[in-house]
């Protein structure tokens, strides 16, 4: 049977949503649990980003404690002051869940008193784990070959799913609109595949969707069409794919700021700057945003757009800047620490930067790909921010992120592409 991963007491939930609709895991308020009438109440329970989180209706500051029940025996407890509970299951919850027979509550207890929310998980069906099934099977420090990195990718993230409801379709060309899109990818547990100057291979993409898009699914085209051409369009639609959604802005930044616009952020939202510029640092920022229900926010090297800026002031979680000050400058250091306090997460070269920020997420489990090309690392960021692991660089003449493993005694998968004849 498979499972969710649970590192660091984090949970995958952007998957987790995708998942709870996907395998009719559903959410059913019940009042039965109230012992007193001033009891409190979930007023509300929301999987978002890779969080769940709950929202009760008392006061500031007093104290409940949260509780992960099966069956009347605890599993778990959260205890937190405020009206905002950040949730993550443990394995043992999971392998609850697992047994596919049981109900799950998240129980909120004070003094005697609580209000609960079920989790009902039906007999015999399987929840699917993203990067341990098929191909990828388990992180087992091997390599993975692949002619078609993406399609590889992509049927690592469908899992056990007969088809995606939805695939994301950006241009190769393009670094900055496709990585702008991985967290939004990560909520919808979509993958990203490329659209191509070269036929052959957007062929190859169309023939993908056409063989694993469900038959009322959707497509994301991020792009405008100088950038993604209104052919596409015509194509998916002879092909029967009707629901297309095109997201765009007249440059990388306003088409950053329009999917932005298209995601739910608020105020436990944690944005990620990086470059514009620059595919290197950015990638590696992707597993973390996707992982805490963050965004990735582009910078210019000296400044973020005011429309950037204004989304940045919803967000009252620390601002993360990816990359050092010859990639992000000090003066944008200076913009955002007028409204968030910042982190800097950056190495002398992209393949320590990309263990600044592995370290930061203290998970010992890695997927590997080239530092050289943005198209592999993108989709591959996408795969491991829902696996719950980090993003690293190795090539033949870098041999940081190998050191760095064995240090920590971790895992991994690298991925590269099939050598051809």
């Amino acid at each position: 049977m498979s499972k969710f991963d649970i590192k660091n007491n984090k949970i995958i939930s952007g998957f987790l949503l995708s998942t709870i609709m996907l395998a009719n895991i559903t959410l059913n308020s019940f009042a039965g649990r109230v012992k007193a009438a001033e009891t409190i109440r979930i007023q509300e329970l929301k999987v978002t980003g890779s969080n769940i989180y709950v929202v009760v209706n008392h006061s500031e500051g007093k104290k409940i404690d949260i509780s992960i029940v099966d069956k009347n025996e605890e599993l778990m407890e959260v205890k937190r002051r405020g009206n905002r509970f950040d949730i993550a299951l443990d394995g043992n919850a999971w392998d609850k869940l697992e047994k596919g027979d049981n109900k799950l509550e998240i129980r909120l207890n004070r003094d005697g008193k609580y209000a609960s929310e079920e989790f009902n998980v039906h007999k015999g069906e399987k929840i699917p784990r993203l990067g341990r099934v098929d191909s990828y099977n388990s992180y087992s420090n091997k390599e993975i070959e692949a002619r078609d990195v993406e399609y590889d990718i992509a049927n690592a993230i469908k899992g056990k799913r007969d088809k995606f409801t939805t695939i994301i379709l950006a241009s190769d060309k393009y670094y900055a609109d496709s990585l702008s899109a991985t967290p939004l990818a990560g909520r919808l547990s979509a993958p990203l595949l490329y659209i191509s100057d070269d036929e052959d291979k957007t062929t190859k993409t169309l023939d993908y969707i056409k063989d694993n898009l469900k038959k009322d699914g959707k497509i994301i085209i991020i792009g405008g069409n100088g950038v993604i051409s209104e052919d596409i369009e015509d194509r998916l639609r002879n092909m029967d794919v009707n629901n297309i959604e095109r997201i765009y802005g007249e440059d990388r930044y306003k088409t950053n700021e329009a999917i932005l616009n298209k995601m739910e952020i608020d105020y436990n939202t944690t944005p990620f700057i990086v470059s514009g510029d620059d595919f290197a640092d950015a990638s590696t920022a992707a597993p973390q945003a996707i992982r805490e229900g963050g965004v990735i926010i582009l910078s210019k090297k000296d400044k973020i757009e005011d429309s950037l800026l204004d989304i940045i002031k919803v967000c009252e979680k620390d601002a993360n800047i990816i990359g050092g000050k010859g990639v992000i400058d000090e003066a944008v250091e200076k913009q955002l620490n007028k409204i968030v306090y910042t982190k800097r997460f950056e190495g002398q070269t992209r393949y320590e930067t990309a263990i600044a920020v592995a370290e930061n997420n203290r998970n010992n489990q890695f997927i590997i790909t080239t530092g050289k090309t943005f198209q592999e690392p993108i989709v591959a960021s996408i795969l491991a921010g829902l696996d719950g692991s980090n993003l690293l660089y190795m090539d033949d003449e870098n041999g940081e992120a190998k050191d760095y493993i064995e240090k920590v005694n971790g895992k991994y998968i690298k991925i590269c592409k099939e050598k051809e004849n």
